[in-house]
């Protein structure tokens, strides 16, 4: 995946290289909120985590975000890839939620008071480690499940 040009037309955000965060960081834009995305590989593994900040007056259901995680490992696996895990955390004032995702059969473990949507006020953190799957095919189907989410 070539990083330099606008990518919106294959359905995965805009991507913008970010040279603070290495060779493969990218901010992303959706329509409800950015995210920051860093992706390495280590050993057999890909990584991918990311920080997503929703833009003001603005929220995307919690149910949306879990379907989509969901919807992620089964992404991987289809692709010849294996979940490692996949684990989200959900702060704000009020409390934390924690989701986590170890097999595309199963579905998310959610643990913490669940809101019904996610704000502006909220921290979102998520972690996608998998096996035998290319870096940058990861990196597509985890833009993809947060423009899915966040539009």
């Amino acid at each position: 995946m070539n990083d330099s040009h606008d990518t919106s037309d294959t359905h995965i955000g805009k991507l913008r290289e970010n040279s603070h965060t290495g060779a493969h960081g990218r901010n992303l834009e959706f329509t409800q909120g950015t995210a920051s995305l860093e992706g390495h590989t280590h050993a057999m593994a890909s990584v991918v985590s990311l920080r997503v900040s929703l833009h003001p007056d603005t929220s995307t259901e919690f149910d949306a975000l879990v379907s989509s995680l969901e919807a992620l490992a089964r992404d991987i696996e289809c692709e010849g890839g294996v979940v490692g895990h996949i684990k989200a955390l959900a702060s704000c004032e009020a409390g934390s939620v924690r989701i986590s995702i170890v097999d595309a059969c199963r579905p998310a473990l959610v643990r913490g008071p669940a809101p019904a949507a996610l704000n502006d006020e909220a921290c979102l953190d998520i972690a996608v480690i998998a096996l035998a799957i290319d870096l940058d095919l990861l990196i597509g189907l985890v833009c993809e499940a947060m423009k899915c989410t966040l539009g």
